[in-house]
């Protein structure tokens, strides 16, 4: 078969779909369910988003009043937020008790401290490489955020080696902001 007669041939078999009533039957059809689908699926993903949209509502839903506060008061409130500064390891052992108890495999995790005296405060930064499931490495940065309040999570990365692969490669930097205890209003 010459090019002209592939043409041709796919000229007819068009020519004889779009008079047979059954295909025009069977692309409403196939219309008819995707938009079914659609509307199916998206009350669920409001369903879905609906707690993350109420939970900050929620809580700015009834304010409550309060008294200005001095800028005395409100440094030493900044300051009581901070963790102590004596004994960070111990912060470090519930991140490593916290990736344990969510199956994650810790590998050696990498530490620096960079003291600010004039604020009177210390940054404990700690970069935790982790290997285990997806799901279980954002349980452990919610879980870890709730355990160590004054921590804040900087960096989060994820590598995966193979597409097929359930277990995932995650680099977490979190940095401990620690009072050293030389700040008083």
């Amino acid at each position: 078969m010459t090019r002209d007669d592939l043409i041709m041939l796919q000229l007819q078999l068009r020519l004889w779909l779009v008079r047979q009533p059954i295909v025009a039957l069977l692309a409403g059809l196939l219309a008819l369910l995707g938009a079914l689908s659609w509307l199916w699926l998206l009350p669920q993903q409001q369903a879905l988003r609906k707690p993350l949209i109420e939970a900050p509502a929620a809580a700015t839903a009834a304010p409550v009043q309060q008294a200005p506060v001095s800028a005395a008061q409100g440094l030493a409130d900044f300051y009581a937020a901070m963790g102590p500064a004596r004994h960070p390891e111990e912060d470090v052992r519930t991140l490593f008790q916290l990736a344990r108890r969510n199956g994650l495999q810790l590998s050696q995790g990498q530490y620096d401290t960079k003291p600010d005296p004039s604020a009177h405060l210390l940054r404990y930064q700690i970069v935790l490489p982790l290997k285990g499931e997806y799901s279980a490495v954002w349980s452990f940065a919610q879980m870890a955020m709730l355990a160590v309040p004054f921590a804040s999570l900087d960096e989060l990365s994820f590598q995966r080696e193979a597409i097929g692969d359930e277990a995932v490669e995650a680099s977490l930097r979190f940095t401990f902001y620690l009072n050293t205890g030389g700040a008083t209003p």
